[in-house]
């Protein structure tokens, strides 16, 4: 009987020690988890903040091509004939570069609101060419992921 007793308490041991085992493994997977999520989010976060500077640096710029053609074209009347041609083309350049920023502002704009989704969403941006924007999905079921593109 007391053999029996003796052989209980050891198997109660062990299968105390199991657990323990087992709820630090648990444990461990989880941090593990959180870790993994923290950094997803931080490097978001970083990409966002990356994103608005490049939005607010391509602005200031564009107020500056704004404010250098506004004032190439003041001088432009008071410019003789032979000199016109030349500020008509540096107005011209000026200009193209505004249309270049803006469109690049809306595109940067456009990401920024996607990196924003991103955030309540299961998206990841892959690496992508310039005004291109290639978006890998990830499906929470056992679907294949899918792309989509935007141009």
């Amino acid at each position: 009987m007391e053999e029996l007793q003796n052989q209980n308490k050891q198997l109660e041991n062990e299968i105390r020690i199991e657990k323990m085992k087992s709820n630090d493994s648990e444990l461990d997977r989880r941090q593990s988890v959180t870790t993994l999520h923290n950094r997803m989010f931080q490097k978001l976060l970083d990409a966002k903040d990356t994103s608005e500077e490049k939005i607010s640096m391509l602005q200031a710029r564009v107020r500056e091509l704004e404010t250098a053609l506004m004032s190439d074209e003041r001088i432009e009347g008071l410019d003789q004939p032979s000199s016109v041609r030349s500020d008509e083309h540096i107005s011209d350049n000026y200009a193209q570069q505004i249309r270049e920023l803006k469109q690049t502002i809306k595109l940067l704009e456009l990401e920024n609101s996607t990196l924003k989704q991103a955030k309540h969403q299961n998206i990841v941006e892959i690496a992508s060419p310039p005004f291109l924007l290639t978006y890998f999905c990830l499906s929470t079921t056992n679907e294949t992921p899918f792309f989509f593109f935007i141009k």
